[in-house]
């Protein structure tokens, strides 16, 4: 969680101007025990030291929430001065009530400071955070699934093993960014086969313009396709809705040679908007 935290809070905040709705980031991702199964509850809340208030699980780096001096693993009590113990009561999951809570600060109005009240080792502190615009869509980790990321036209998963697998955070950036370009452009359900190759094409396009607009490394980020397909021997039983990995990367080393920053969208994108 906190890996994914730093890459995706970099992605997002690149990708804010060409994403079709924006949110106000902290770059805080929080966790909270009853989004864990009640048998696991006990054993989690010992190893993580979770209790009943959600708690900080990852600050991403050089975001507003680091700067205002949030740590991992604080617990969350109050948001602009409400309590959290009054929120967890309204809500009718408390088994999402994490997200809630996250949902609840990014829906702060833009200008205005957020307030939260932190319990650190014994006391309460307060932390004032500016928000900045950053990409709406969320960025979710999904367990029980192979080496996997996908997008449903709005949000983006990454599966544990993804994020296990590569290498580096390039190579997980690269990842992300591909998913939320399908989300800049606006992708729904292909057509053909054909249509779904230029869709992933387009992708691949913009995610490495994110990656090496954020600041990451374009050759080492493309050397997750190399890896990949060096480990994956059924690739060429797979449907064929992507490239093979050396055109990938060679497309991508194309257009990251002359990508400039800030990135823009394909103008088709634009025409279609």
């Amino acid at each position: 969680m906190r890996r994914l935290t730093d890459v995706s809070y970099r992605i997002a905040e690149t990708s804010a101007p060409m994403c079709p709705a924006r949110k106000m980031g902290t770059g805080i991702a929080l966790d909270f025990i009853q989004a864990y199964e009640e048998p696991q509850q006990a054993a989690i809340a010992a190893m993580l030291h979770l209790s009943h208030v959600p708690q900080v699980a990852a600050v991403a780096a050089g975001s507003p929430a680091e700067r205002a001096g949030v740590k991992t693993g604080d617990d969350l009590v109050e948001i602009d001065g409400v309590p959290v113990e009054t929120l967890l009561a309204r809500s009718s999951d408390p088994s999402l009530f994490s997200e809630e809570m996250e949902q609840r600060i990014a829906d702060s109005p833009a200008g205005r400071p957020v307030v939260l009240g932190l319990k650190r080792e014994g006391h309460t502190v307060r932390v004032s955070i500016d928000p900045e615009p950053i990409c709406a869509s969320k960025i979710v980790i999904k367990t029980g699934l192979g080496i996997d990321a996908f997008s449903d036209g709005d949000n983006v998963a990454i599966s544990t093993k993804l994020i296990e697998f590569a290498r580096n955070d390039d190579e997980l950036a690269l990842i992300v960014a591909h998913e939320v370009g399908h989300v800049i452009n606006r992708d729904d359900k292909a057509p053909s086969l054909r249509a779904r190759r230029n869709m992933e094409d387009a992708a691949d396009r913009v995610g490495i313009r994110l990656v090496k607009c954020a600041r990451y490394d374009p050759e080492r980020a493309v050397q997750f396709w190399i890896h990949r397909d060096a480990t994956d021997w059924l690739r060429l039983l797979r449907a064929p809705t992507h490239r093979a990995g050396k055109a990938r990367v060679a497309l991508m080393r194309q257009e990251a040679a002359t990508a400039s920053c800030p990135p823009v969208a394909d103008p088709v994108t634009k025409q279609a908007e």
